[in-house]
């Protein structure tokens, strides 16, 4: 009986090559799909985020005589108890440390009163003595402590004062400290540009749109008084209808001009 080898089959070097450059086109092709997918897919789930928190300020005001919050730094302990998690405090396209639990004695808030705090609060500032949490989401100071809608400062703490909810602005996205880098801001700190309040310092409109995020497709999210959340582009922010919605009091002010 006359036994004949079977020749094995397999690939050629050519071949691997083409699968190879097929595999090579394909990931090309869907990697840039897979990450806008995962943009927006972040984009929503900071939409979720600030709608969250604008509800909680709604809730806390409801509680406290329509006061929308007297902490400064640390609005967060103020509508603490009304969330179900600190993430919703947390961008998730942010690049910001994530927030951690700190103790504390006795802590000086600051606000008008130094109001003072004891206990475990939640922080993502370098310092373990700072409650802060920054980077990611700022609250509209400018509206609520400094000018309100006529230019006296504090006009706007209380919402009963407000001439209007629906198109003003309550939270807006901070630059955290990467994106603040990579547009060559002179500060970079985390009370100035990525700090958790619109309102850094001895303020310009320019300060304010250097303050502002805008990692989502060149936009962000906010939240506005009434609650309601939406979408808003870099250049909405510079319009009058955006200026509006972060000081009424100082929308015609000009760009580099002190308020």
């Amino acid at each position: 009986m006359k036994w004949t080898r079977s020749r094995q089959s397999g690939f050629t070097l050519i071949e691997l090559l083409v699968v190879i450059a097929i595999i090579a086109i394909l990931a090309a092709i869907l990697f840039p799909v897979f990450a806008k997918a995962r943009s927006r897919a972040q984009t929503t789930a900071c939409m979720s985020n600030m709608k969250q928190l604008g509800q909680s300020f709604r809730m806390y005001g409801d509680d406290n005589n329509d006061c929308i919050g007297r902490k400064f730094w640390e609005w967060h302990v103020d509508i603490m108890p009304y969330v179900k998690t600190v993430d919703v405090f947390v961008c998730p396209s942010s690049n910001a440390p994530k927030p951690r639990l700190l103790p504390q004695g006795t802590y000086t808030c600051n606000d008008y009163v130094g109001t003072k705090i004891t206990g475990q609060f939640w922080s993502n500032a370098t310092s373990a003595s700072q409650v802060i949490i920054f980077g990611n989401y700022a609250r509209n100071d400018e509206l609520i402590w400094n000018f309100g809608f006529s230019g006296a400062g504090g006009a706007g703490l209380n919402l009963s004062r407000w001439k209007s909810t629906a198109d003003v602005i309550l939270l807006a996205e901070c630059k955290d400290k990467r994106e603040a880098l990579a547009a060559k801001i002179a500060s970079t700190g985390e009370s100035d540009c990525n700090g958790p309040y619109i309102e850094p310092g001895g303020t310009t409109w320019k300060a304010v749109y250097e303050a502002l995020s805008y990692r989502h497709n060149n936009g962000q999210n906010c939240v506005f008084a009434d609650g309601h959340a939406m979408f808003r582009t870099k250049g909405w922010f510079e319009s009058p209808e955006g200026r509006y919605a972060i000081s009424p009091a100082k929308m015609n002010v000009a760009d580099t001009a002190s308020w």
